[in-house]
C-alpha cells in the first residue's frame, strides 16, 4: 500500500508504453534501497514493450524519496538504462543498490541548504535519475558501460565522493 503523498494513480495491471530498444525485449530489475534496506527481488516490469503496472508500483516504492515517503512515476527510460546496464556489465543476476532515485524538490532544497552538492535542477526531482552501485562490479566498468550506451547523463563519483555512478534520461553528457 502506498503512503500519504502518493503520486501514482491506480495503474492498470498492464499498460502500453514506448519500448526503448529496437527489438522486443524482456526487462527486469532487482533493487536494494541503500538507505531503507528494502529489497525488491527480480521483477519483470517490461515484456515486448508492455509494462506491468503492478511491477512498476513496486519499483516506484523502492525509488521513492525515503526522507519524505513521497513517490513519483519514474521515467521508464531510466529503468531501461539500469536494466540494460546490468546486462552490459554481466550482472543481471545481482541487485542494483539504489542510493538515490526520486528526490522531492523539498528534499533537494533541504540538502542544498545543508551544503550538499545537489543541482537545483536535479533530474532526481523529476524521477529521471538514479545513483547506484552493483556489488562486485567496478565503478569504472559501470561508468564505461553507461557511457557506451549514449542514452543520457552519466556521472562518476569515486569512493572518496561516495562511490557510485549516476545515470539519467536527460541529454547525453558526462562528468
Amino acid at each position: 500500500m502506498l503512503s500519504r503523498r502518493t503520486f501514482i494513480v491506480g495503474a492498470p495491471a498492464v499498460i502500453a508504453m514506448p519500448a526503448f530498444a529496437t527489438a522486443p525485449k524482456r526487462r527486469s530489475l532487482s533493487i536494494v534501497n541503500f538507505h531503507t534496506g528494502e529489497y525488491l527481488p527480480e521483477t519483470v516490469y517490461e515484456q515486448d514493450g508492455l509494462h506491468d503496472g503492478e511491477a512498476l508500483d513496486r519499483i516506484f516504492r523502492i525509488f521513492r524519496d525515503w526522507r519524505r515517503d513521497e513517490y513519483a512515476v519514474v521515467d521508464p527510460r531510466v529503468l531501461a538504462i539500469i536494466s540494460d546496464l546490468r546486462d552490459a556489465v554481466r550482472a543481471s543476476d545481482r541487485p542494483v543498490h539504489l542510493i538515490c532515485g526520486y528526490r522531492s524538490p523539498e528534499t533537494n532544497l533541504r540538502l542544498a541548504l545543508q551544503g550538499r552538492h545537489v543541482s537545483p535542477d536535479s533530474l532526481h526531482t523529476k524521477a529521471m535519475a538514479a545513483d547506484l552501485i552493483i556489488e562486485g562490479v567496478p565503478l569504472e566498468a559501470m561508468r564505461a558501460a553507461a557511457l557506451g550506451m549514449k542514452r543520457g547523463g552519466v556521472g562518476f563519483y569515486p569512493p572518496d565522493q561516495g562511490g557510485f555512478i549516476h545515470v539519467d534520461s536527460g541529454r547525453v553528457r558526462s562528468w
